[in-house]
């Protein structure tokens, strides 16, 4: 292991944290406010966006589309071997985000940087259409692990990442 390798486990950040971390995060990058605990919104909704959102001049999404925030760490380990952090895609809820035209924000956090290396938003279908392998929650849901490398570059993440760290350290 090296001095890298700072895993949430060893921190007193939970993935609760994180989840409301993005949910803060993507709200102010998105133009959105922030509903994840608002107890009038559906589960699956954790950001309304409240101006439309614009990239590179082409309109993505307008005022009130629903955003749900997905976020997983860096690097997580387990008894054998560290590897890419993970989301868990529920297809009920994928499948719900593309039949009422919603995006999906995906984020990766670091724990040794303490903060979001990359945070970005998707269309529900373009998630879908990366072949998932449905299986068993073991609630009765049908969900899928989605690896971050499968829809961020590694050497960007990396990048940034470092970037982070180097930023610290001036």
């Amino acid at each position: 292991m090296s001095a890298d390798d700072v895993f949430l486990s060893e921190t007193d950040t939970t993935l609760d944290d994180v989840g409301l971390i993005g949910e803060s995060e993507a709200a102010q990058r998105f133009g959105g406010e922030q509903v994840g605990n608002d107890q009038s919104t559906p589960d699956w909704v954790d950001v309304v966006l409240e101006d439309d959102l614009v990239v590179d001049g082409e309109l993505v999404a307008t005022e009130s589309t629903p955003v749900q925030v997905k976020m997983c760490a860096w690097r997580v380990r387990d008894q054998r071997s560290r590897r890419q952090g993970r989301w868990m895609i529920h297809r009920d809820e994928l499948e719900t985000l593309i039949d009422k035209r919603g995006l999906l924000a995906l984020g990766v956090y670091d724990a040794r940087a303490t903060e979001t290396v990359v945070l970005d938003v998707f269309f529900p279908g373009a998630i879908a259409s990366l072949g998932l392998t449905w299986c068993d929650n073991g609630h009765g849901r049908e969900a899928a692990r989605l690896r971050w490398g499968r829809v961020f570059s590694s050497e960007h993440v990396d990048a940034t990442r470092r970037a982070i760290l180097a930023s610290r350290e001036d």
